[in-house]
């Protein structure tokens, strides 16, 4: 099983605060079962997005 995982925008790199504890939960929920994980890279935003303007 493949845990893929997204982080906060502003979490280190990895599986963040979320994710480093729910990977080894579902290890221990599914003995004998291989699970790895995959954090998936962040697209950082620090400003909101700009409003669109209409046509």
């Amino acid at each position: 099983m493949d845990l893929i995982f997204a982080r906060g925008t502003f979490e280190i790199p990895g599986l963040g605060i979320v994710g480093k504890p729910l990977l080894p939960a579902l290890q221990r929920a599914l003995p004998g079962k291989s699970v790895s994980a995959h954090a998936l890279p962040s697209r950082r935003r620090t400003s909101a997005p700009s409003p669109r303007r209409p046509m």
